[in-house]
């Protein structure tokens, strides 16, 4: 990024588009999207907002909600996140449950 201006809140802007990435349930998509943004911005997967991105992808991916929660927790301590990413994280984290329920089902 040239602009300090679109410096400024290019992390945040990349977390929402990957928390809409993420919502998709598409992982193929997820992980074109998490290169793309560090195209955009090298400094992103070492931010505290590239930390979280990456922490709710491996969750999502091992099917662990408990992890997922405490990741949302613990961005959530230090910067409050705002109410549509909190609906969206939801649907995420109902979306890692019932893939657990059906990976049961199938056993």
């Amino acid at each position: 990024m040239e602009s300090n201006l679109l410096k400024f809140n290019a992390k945040s802007h990349l977390l929402n588009a990957g928390i809409c990435a993420l919502a998709t349930k598409d992982m193929v998509l997820v992980q074109m999207k998490w290169e793309e943004f560090q195209d955009i911005d090298y400094t992103f997967a070492d931010s505290r907002e590239g930390k979280f991105l990456q922490a709710m992808n491996q969750s999502y991916e091992a099917f662990n909600a408990d992890a997922f929660a405490d990741a949302v927790f613990q961005f959530d301590t230090i910067s409050k996140i705002e109410p549509w990413k909190i609906t969206l994280l939801l649907r995420i984290k109902e979306g890692i449950i019932g893939e657990v329920d059906v990976a049961q089902d199938l056993t």
